[in-house]
């Protein structure tokens, strides 16, 4: 009964043994796993962090660029009204100079006439 009772406990314990190998083994292979699903995890965020940063700098550059594209419009715009407003003063100053021009004319008209009228008094005088 001794040695029977003996054989059953050696059996139990060999039994409950390869019971806790295999749940070792079992152990190492999900660990193994976990640790491969990390590191796959580890490198698509890698991964996507590389892609957000190149996006970043994609869209850094396009505003530069449209920051560059408005500011080569204003100084085109500020141009074209700086050549309006010469243009204008151009204008303005040709038509000032036919005023003073006119107005030359019919001063030398009056002073013709002034000379006219005085030549008939000196003559009416004599």
């Amino acid at each position: 009964l001794e040695e029977r009772h003996e054989a059953t406990v050696a059996e139990v314990r060999r039994t409950l043994e390869e019971q806790l190998v295999q749940v070792e083994r079992e152990r190492d292979a999900d660990r193994a796993k976990a640790e491969e699903r990390l590191m796959k995890l580890e490198a698509m965020l890698e991964a996507a962090q590389a892609d957000m940063a190149l996006e970043r700098d994609t869209l850094e550059n396009q505003l530069e660029l449209l920051h560059e594209e408005e500011a080569r419009k204003r100084a085109a715009a500020v141009a074209s009204l700086e050549a309006e407003m010469r243009s204008e003063a151009a204008r303005a100053q040709a038509r000032a100079h036919e005023q003073v021009s006119a107005l030359e004319a019919r001063l030398s008209e009056k002073a013709a006439e002034v000379e006219r009228t005085h030549a008939e008094l000196s003559d009416c005088k004599a």
